[in-house]
């Protein structure tokens, strides 16, 4: 599940909420991600930073509603200038990509193999149509049989029944979907 917003008030013995915001954006997080203050103050902590990450904000408690709504208005701003991004979950780690990131998605069952454009495959939990429900918004992704779908931008060459994609992978295209994918070849 992809979140829109953190807001972050713990402590515990083995962390408290900056290590925990610091451990979201080096996954990748970009949502925004608000740390309470009270009696820790997490901001010195933020400005020693030597790249501080420009998602992070603070709020101090007591919460006043004012202020409350002033950061979710700025943290709505900021998320129309964040690139969307799909989150994979294996079954030891999330990722976050963009599209670009993606080549291809293919059905292994019970797993899907999604193909990463730095050349790994990860392993995800789920059934293609699950996964493609969560990705078909981005104009990208393709659907070009039951068992796989591809990123158009890594289409190497098409023949009538098979497409193979920059990485040297051969995907055949099922015949329910040639006529579609054909139609969205030439509108590209």
């Amino acid at each position: 599940m992809q979140y829109n917003l953190f807001f972050i008030d713990m402590v515990t013995e083995e962390q408290d909420g900056f290590h925990f915001a610091m451990e979201l954006v080096q996954a990748g997080v970009t949502a925004p991600i608000v740390l309470c203050l009270s009696h820790i103050d997490y901001q010195e902590r933020y400005r020693q930073l030597e790249n501080p990450p420009a998602n992070i904000s603070f709020i101090s408690k007591p919460i006043r509603s004012a202020q409350l709504c002033s950061l979710l208005d700025q943290a709505i701003e900021r998320q129309a200038d964040i690139p969307p991004v799909i989150e994979l979950r294996t079954e030891k780690e999330t990722l976050y990509l963009q599209e670009k990131e993606i080549v291809c998605a293919c059905t292994n069952a019970p797993f899907i193999d999604v193909t990463l454009a730095d050349g790994r495959t990860v392993q995800i939990p789920d059934n293609l149509s699950n996964f493609y429900d969560q990705v078909f918004t981005y104009p990208a992704f393709f659907m070009i049989s039951k068992k796989a779908f591809i990123n158009v931008n890594y289409i190497d060459k098409c023949t009538l029944l098979k497409v193979t994609l920059q990485n040297g992978i051969t995907l055949k295209i099922s015949p329910d979907f040639i006529l579609d994918f054909r139609k969205y070849l030439k509108q590209q």
